[in-house]
């Protein structure tokens, strides 16, 4: 069985060098499933060993996340791993297991996934992936937040698909790293022979939708051609999504540059405020994403 427990607060960095991975943390869930094993004989027989401890901290969202963080959550070239990925300190309180902290070490990045909703704010979700996670002293870590940074609500934030304004009312966007844990059979140290020998990245799947008050022209779209051919070359439609509040060093911009569309949801109703569905699927499997300061 798996052990799940509410995280109370999640830093990047290990006991002594923690950093915020935003200005707060709102929820996540740190999970240790020893992955168990279990092989049935004849007259009712069973053995149960363990498999390998799979280490995970998945549905953490962000308000307001730290921009260099989110940066190491992308690859710009061709890579199973993402060299120099921060650890990560987790305090967690839930059932028998009290208050504990647990530093994850030799970690990947999973998933990163932004949007704004309407009437809300900016937020990321992450999921990480760790192959070495200990717990730790309870007085050798903290919550860690960013208070100078002042987040982005929906009036701050500005779409365009491919250099058009469409009226958009809300917007996502996620990087699926589809990881899968590596393990060897070159002999382990006792006490660490259930621990992963390491977190194995897989493509970079990019996906993005959004919501607009106004339909992308089906001219656009090209929707019912054999493909999407402009000037004798595929077309690719660039999602940016700005968001600037009052302090120019916090501005965000996403920049999704290789994306073609996938599904379209048009409404029919006779009344009230509409939405038009869009959605998008990346045509590259690294360097598909930017995150600056514009």
């Amino acid at each position: 069985m798996s052990t799940t427990a509410q995280a109370q607060f999640v830093n990047q960095g290990v006991a002594g060098a923690q950093a915020a991975i935003g200005r707060l943390v709102q929820g996540g869930e740190f999970s240790v499933d020893p992955q168990l094993r279990e092989l049935d004989g004849v007259g009712g027989q069973s053995v149960i060993r363990k498999g390998l401890t799979a280490v995970t901290l998945t549905g953490v969202e962000i308000f307001s996340p730290d921009l260099t963080y989110m940066n190491k959550f992308h690859r710009d070239a061709v890579g199973i791993q993402i060299a120099a990925f921060p650890d990560a300190t987790v305090g967690v309180e839930g059932g028998a297991l009290h208050y504990k902290i647990y530093s994850m070490e030799s970690c990947q990045p999973a998933k990163l996934a932004v949007g704004c909703s309407a009437g809300a704010e900016l937020k990321a979700t992450i999921d990480v992936w760790s192959a070495d996670t200990d717990d730790v002293d309870v007085t050798a870590a903290d919550f860690q937040e960013s208070t100078a940074l002042l987040g982005h609500t929906d009036n701050e934030v500005a779409v365009t698909i491919d250099g058009e304004s469409y009226v958009t009312r809300e917007w996502s966007f996620e990087v699926d790293n589809q990881p899968e844990w590596d393990n060897d059979q070159d002999g382990k140290a006792a006490d660490s022979k259930t621990q992963p020998t390491g977190v194995l990245l897989g493509n970079e799947k990019i996906t993005a939708s959004c919501i607009t008050g106004k339909p992308i022209p089906i001219t656009l779209y090209d929707m019912f051609d054999d493909e999407w051919i402009e000037g004798g070359a595929l077309q690719v439609f660039p999602l940016l999504f700005l968001a600037e509040n009052a302090t120019a060093a916090q501005d965000l911009l996403f920049t999704l540059p290789y994306m073609r569309p996938g599904r379209t949801n048009m409404p029919v109703t006779n009344a009230g405020k509409v939405g038009f569905r869009h959605e998008f699927k990346s045509m590259s499997n690294y360097a598909g994403l930017t995150i600056e300061t514009p």
